[in-house]
């Protein structure tokens, strides 16, 4: 009977979560909702609740009448292996990402008012500036207002190109974070990246994903929290 190939499954599943949070201090009794009440879980959350609200019909009301109250399909059987494989090993944070061939890019050569353009068309208020595939900084709407700034004798004209202004293109002159990280990074870990608080309560707005997490390499993928928020 699927019934109890289903509780069979979950108790893998809670045996997984047990070893997840053994030697850790937990908010609720279950390890299951612990996990359901974590951000970690969140790709998988409506999943995983459905099959613990099935769980909990099949073991305290498994009976009617001689017969199974509930029968998992099996498409919950498989939404049940897909929340344990999960688990085992959450998907690359690059999963998530926007590959390197699909970015919205700037070079140094380009003008920063068609850049800008561009930028406002698309509903982008940063783009890597890149040359040759390598990463060279970040260009966004606070770098036109930093260079303005410091440069009132020399504003910016049709003419100006983004080598012109390259010196407020370095991450460290930006009022955001961002961080580079290796290709291997975890969904999970992604995630906890974006919700530290990383200097003048500063989060990080952007995960530049290379081979080795080295800015001097090939960029592969840019990650922002927006892309964790769904299951893609």
């Amino acid at each position: 009977m699927r019934a109890d190939t289903f509780l069979e499954i979950f108790r893998e599943l809670e045996d997984l979560l047990e070893e997840k949070y053994s030697g850790k201090k937990l908010h609720y009794s279950s390890v299951v909702f612990e996990f359901l009440n974590s951000e970690d879980s969140a790709p998988i959350r409506e999943k995983l609740d459905l099959c613990r609200e099935i769980r909990n019909v099949l073991t305290h009301n498994s009976k009617l009448g001689g017969e199974s109250v509930v029968e998992p399909s099996e498409t919950v059987l498989n939404n049940l292996k897909e929340c344990i494989e999960f688990i085992k090993k959450p998907p690359l944070a690059l999963t998530f990402a926007t590959p390197a061939d699909m970015i919205l890019k700037a070079n140094l050569s380009a003008t920063v008012l068609k850049t800008m353009n561009k930028m406002y068309k698309n509903g982008f208020s940063h783009v890597p500036v890149m040359e040759n595939g390598y990463f060279v900084g970040v260009f966004s709407t606070g770098t036109v207002f930093e260079y303005t700034l410091k440069n009132p004798e020399n504003p910016i004209n049709y003419k100006t190109t983004i080598r012109d202004i390259d010196k407020v293109l370095d991450l460290s002159s930006h009022s955001e974070n961002f961080v580079f990280a290796q290709r291997n990074l975890s969904s999970i870990e992604a995630r906890k990246i974006f919700e530290r608080v990383v200097g003048k309560n500063k989060r990080v707005s952007i995960i530049f994903i290379t081979e080795n997490g080295r800015k001097s390499e090939r960029l592969l993928g840019l990650l922002t929290p927006w892309d964790l928020m769904g299951d893609k």
